[in-house]
């Protein structure tokens, strides 16, 4: 095993491959819960490592049916699943790293990734508000924590629900004035308000913060001034 983790680290991912196997092997017949697991985890890096993801999924299902897979794990699970923009499988990652008493931010992390898969907008309101429940007051936690308002602000903006969507975006503002998304939002629920002199406001400043990059802002704007 030690032997594998030293090939790993200098590149050598074919060769500690074959010595994680073995390591793997003979901690089994050997009766060594630790040091299987830990084999296990190396061959779920060098598969992934080696542009093998369907044998690194395989290997890390083993981890988890063996029952050691912890919070770390499954957070590293998440990292490589975002890595392959699979959003809804890292999401569920970092939400079952959160459960398993991983950090807070972790729930931050969920809510981030299934805010771009399909079909998971109760799955973004629960993962943000946990995220905004277990940070706050966390230190350096702003930035974090206004992601996570401006994920649900979005999910109530899209349903409609305008009022508690400029609440939630107002907090993200507060948190981290320089999130143009949150003043984004803000103008999105200000239209939705028939608001549209405060639209237009925010919608502006939305644009000024992002130096203009993102055109769905530049709309908004225009519905505003519309």
């Amino acid at each position: 095993y030690h032997l594998a983790d030293a090939l790993e680290d200098r590149g050598a991912l074919a060769e500690a491959d074959t010595n994680f196997r073995t390591a793997r092997w003979m901690s089994k017949t050997a009766g060594s819960v630790e040091v299987e697991a830990n084999s296990t985890r190396g061959l779920v890096r060098t598969a992934y490592a080696l542009k093998r993801p369907t044998e690194g999924a395989d290997w890390f299902n083993i981890l988890v049916a063996s029952g050691q897979a912890n919070a770390w794990d499954w957070r590293q699970n998440g990292d490589r699943m975002r890595g392959l923009q699979r959003s809804r499988e890292a999401a569920q990652g970092y939400q079952q790293a959160a459960l398993l008493g991983g950090d807070w931010s972790n729930w931050c992390e969920a809510a981030s990734e299934f805010s771009v898969a399909d079909g998971a907008k109760d799955d973004i309101l629960a993962s943000a508000r946990k995220c905004v429940s277990e940070g706050a007051g966390k230190k350096n936690s702003e930035h974090d924590l206004a992601y996570a308002h401006v994920n649900v602000a979005g999910v109530l903006v899209d349903r409609g629900v305008y009022q508690e969507a400029l609440s939630e975006a107002r907090e993200a503002s507060a948190l981290d004035p320089s999130n143009a998304f949150a003043l984004h939002l803000q103008a999105e629920a200000l239209v939705g308000l028939r608001r549209f002199q405060e639209a237009i406001n925010a919608g502006n400043q939305s644009i000024r913060l992002s130096d203009g990059k993102y055109s769905f802002m530049h709309f908004t704007l225009g519905r505003a001034y519309y």
